[in-house]
């Protein structure tokens, strides 16, 4: 699906125009149904270990509007729950990509995932970055986190 390929895009234009408002349209109204969905649904879920951040950021969020519409395979949910805590860019905005909110989208999906009846709840034992993993704050810097947790300053 081409809207799905503009949301990996680096230019925020592209990704953030009409590509996504189209493509949330569509899901919403239940344009893209049955088998494309799931198919769009397994893309979304390859993102998660996609090289380019803006790509693993819009996962989330259309697996989140797919979920919401009733379309679910635990395999996202088991990909989502290996990316989330392991994530260790915890930018908001960068100044070329435009907005990366992954921290709020996954956390979008994991509530929507909880709610979901479909879903089977299991203890997730994630990798999480060690005592000496880089972190991108949300100001652009790189720190190297001071316990097993990579954590946003403030919190």
């Amino acid at each position: 699906m081409r809207l799905a390929g503009c949301l990996r895009a680096p230019d925020p234009q592209v990704r953030d125009g009409a590509p996504y408002v189209v493509l949330r349209t569509w899901i919403a109204r239940d344009v893209i149904t049955g088998s494309p969905r799931l198919r769009l649904g397994d893309e979304m879920t390859r993102r998660f270990t996609d090289g380019e951040i803006q790509a693993r950021t819009f996962a989330p969020m259309v697996l989140d509007m797919i979920v919401t519409r009733g379309d679910f395979r635990q395999p996202w949910l088991d990909a989502f729950g290996t990316w989330f805590p392991a994530k260790t860019d915890l930018r908001g905005h960068d100044p070329k990509l435009g907005r990366l909110h992954a921290v709020a989208l996954g956390a979008d999906l994991l509530g929507t995932s909880a709610l979901t009846r479909t879903s089977t709840p299991r203890r997730c034992s994630p990798s999480r970055p060690s005592a000496s993993s880089p972190v991108t704050t949300a100001s652009g810097t790189s720190r190297r986190t001071t316990d097993s947790r990579a954590r946003s300053p403030g919190s």
